[in-house]
């Protein structure tokens, strides 16, 4: 299973958590080709059980006494149940059509909560409905759960129009900047007051949010750092279903399930002939047949009393509950409900190889290849480049420390302001550390740097004036010598930068390209590195393609022998003459004349 992200809201603790009682939205399942199924979203096979059975399991460790469902009325009720009462893994649920729903509400106590649940937004780092009810112990209004991306590292741009139409700025937005543009489209769970509810069912979590919101209602939103699968699409359900494959095949006899062979986990009552195919990963659950001939291609789950029939093929699919897929037909990607009739798909459509990357993965067994002898040599590298980093850092620390001491002394009686500029950098994995370096600048420079802009000498995010005014007295020197960077030794112990690397950069400029910020947050950023020793003569004439070019051969080429190259020119040049990149690396083949012309 993936790994839980704790969703968590700061608050003030206020007592203990109040009474909860959880409501499931119910909707119908996506029309297929024969029209509306009827066929309810919580019955849907999921791994072992159904869409239902995997929340009543969540909610368990929250609530194990009662559990509202709220169904359409306006669809064939294939639950037949209506408002009856059954009990299901020792939780009692209750189905309510919107007529019973304002019944129900007024059967709740003044201090009760609802904890709405609609599964069609269904988190990829799956519920935690915990975290929910430790919100609650702290804030008695409404809190909605957004998911606001798993912070890959995806972007995505915002354009922005002036009054006659045309383009006047674009953004690039990453990870938590764009939170406020999914608030509406991605709330996975709300935490309601009853009282707030009211008489009319909710629609959707979108529509309580607002509608709470125009009734001036107290809310709180809590960011969740999960990205979102939308079962309101096939493609949703059928990327869920792929999801959920994998930690029940990982263990079948845990979830009641026999092994068939591998990477296919059967339940009881299931017939398969002697003579179908099967390519894993496969789940039946109970009382599924497969008929002579068929062919099932994974990732495929086929529901309780389904049925394949002969010579079918059947290939990324989900089967529902009593679903047929008839003899010689053809179903690839397809969520098949009982009135499924025809082919979905033609037989070219259905590949006798594993349509899905995670699958083949999961199938194959690998050896000590050359690719993966390469990979285990990159980890063996940056283990050493680590410990160098510790060794050689606090060694430097301890020989330079009377100089440290000689230049902040420096530093406090030539200017006012603090001995060290401390600014926001970009580590590996894209988390922010506290660069330090010694103060060059006058104590208000970045203010200042708005009028100077008009001034700058280089492309992208850069900034550099031939006669900066801000610089303080001793800051030249400091700069001219580099010796300004030397409090980086300290950044360099703690582990949030290399003594190799890439230059440290804040958001803002990593924002520029989107590849280049990718690849240069693999590596801790470094003291000096590729652009600090090859870069164009002419500091002034460094463009910001440059900088990105040798940011991205360092990446590509990492190995201690590189970084030890780049230390002895380094202590050789100390900065002041430009080292042939040829004399590092490799260059490509494609970039050589461009490389020997700068």
């Amino acid at each position: 299973m993936h790994t839980q992200q704790r969703w968590q809201l700061g608050s003030r603790d206020l007592g203990p958590a109040p009474n909860l009682i959880p409501l499931i939205i119910d909707a119908a399942l996506p029309d297929g080709p024969a029209g509306s199924s009827g066929v309810s979203l919580l019955s849907l096979p999921l791994g072992a059980g159904s869409v239902l059975d995997h929340l009543l399991d969540r909610l368990a460790r929250v609530t194990p006494a009662k559990v509202l469902v709220l169904t359409d009325s306006s669809r064939p009720d294939r639950n037949g149940n209506g408002r009856a009462i059954m009990s299901r893994a020792g939780i009692a649920v209750q189905h309510l059509s919107p007529a019973g729903f304002p019944e129900a509400m007024a059967a709740l106590e003044s201090s009760d909560h609802l904890l709405i649940v609609d599964p069609r937004c269904w988190p990829t780092s799956d519920y935690d409905f915990e975290s929910m009810v430790r919100c609650a112990c702290g804030y008695r209004g409404a809190i909605h759960a957004i998911a606001v991306g798993s912070l890959a590292g995806g972007a995505w741009e915002q354009v922005d129009l002036d009054a006659e139409g045309r383009i006047s700025r674009v953004q690039r937005l990453y990870d938590h900047m764009s939170w406020p543009a999914v608030a509406d489209a991605a709330i996975l769970c709300s935490l309601v007051p009853a009282r707030l509810v009211g008489q009319k069912p909710p629609q959707s979590l979108a529509c309580l949010r607002k509608e709470l919101v125009a009734r001036g209602a107290l809310s709180q939103d809590l960011p969740v750092l999960s990205g979102v699968e939308d079962l309101g699409q096939v493609s949703g359900i059928l990327a869920l279903s792929e999801r959920m494959l994998e930690p029940v095949l990982a263990d079948a006899r845990a979830w009641g399930l026999r092994q068939h062979s591998p990477g296919v986990a059967v339940a009881a009552e299931c017939r398969i002939d002697p003579s179908a195919r099967l390519t894993p990963p496969i789940i039946l659950q109970r009382g599924a047949t497969i008929e002579k001939g068929a062919v099932v291609v994974g990732p495929t789950v086929v529901g309780p009393r389904a049925r394949i029939g002969p010579g079918a093929v059947v290939a990324g699919s989900l089967l529902c509950a009593d679903a047929v897929v008839a003899g010689g037909s053809v179903a690839s990607e397809s969520v098949i409900d009982p009135r499924w009739t025809g082919t979905a798909g033609p037989a070219s459509a259905c590949p006798m190889e594993l349509p899905s990357s995670k699958a083949r993965i999961d199938c194959n067994v690998f050896d000590c290849s050359t690719a993966v002898m390469l990979q285990k040599r990159r980890w063996l590298h940056f283990a050493i480049k680590r410990f160098m980093d510790v060794l050689l850092s606090l060694l430097a620390l301890v020989v330079l420390s009377p100089l440290l001491v000689a230049l902040a002394l420096l530093v406090k009686l030539t200017s006012k302001g603090p001995v060290f500029f401390i600014h926001r950098r970009e580590t590996i994995g894209g988390r922010e550390f506290p660069c330090l370096k010694f103060r060059t600048m006058r104590s208000d420079a970045h203010r200042l740097q708005r009028d100077l802009l008009r001034k700058n000498l280089v492309d992208g995010p850069h900034f550099k004036l031939k006669q900066d005014p801000r610089i303080t007295p001793i800051g030249g020197l400091l700069r001219r010598t580099n010796l300004d960077e030397l409090p980086q030794l300290i950044n360099v112990l703690l582990g949030q930068m290399s003594l190799i690397g890439p230059r440290p950069s804040p958001f803002r400029e990593n924002q520029i390209c989107v590849p280049w910020r990718k690849a240069r947050l693999l590596v801790r950023p470094g003291i000096t590195g590729l652009w600090q020793l090859c870069r164009n003569a002419d500091r002034s004439n460094g463009g910001f393609h440059e900088w990105i070019f040798y940011d991205l051969i360092y990446v590509r080429d990492f190995s201690i022998w590189l970084d030890l190259k780049i230390l002895w020119a380094t202590l050789l040049t100390m900065g002041k003459r430009q080292v042939p990149l040829s004399k590092l690396v490799k260059v490509p083949q494609e970039f050589a004349s461009a490389v020997s012309r700068s």
